[in-house]
């Protein structure tokens, strides 16, 4: 395993303001297409694609080197 570098904050308010700026920016400015029907459709097709990208992700197998969550408890002290 290889240790990273710090990057600094600079990448990560990069990543906070774009995201924000898409996610906040089409209500607060009142953009046309998140509105109305047009809204609706654009609402349930990111709820499609994030279902399909849900379903796209493999299942994490389990057996020899996995962790048996339910043997996870404290302990008596």
């Amino acid at each position: 395993m290889t240790e990273r570098e710090p990057q600094g904050p600079a990448p990560a308010s990069a990543v906070v303001t774009r995201a924000s700026m898409s996610g906040r920016g089409p209500v607060r400015f009142r953009a046309r297409w998140a509105k109305g029907r047009t809204g609706a459709v654009a609402l349930v097709a990111a709820f499609a694609a994030l279902a399909a990208l849900w379903a796209a992700v493999p299942q994490p197998r389990t057996g020899e080197g996995s962790v048996d969550v339910t043997r996870l408890v404290p302990g008596d002290g």
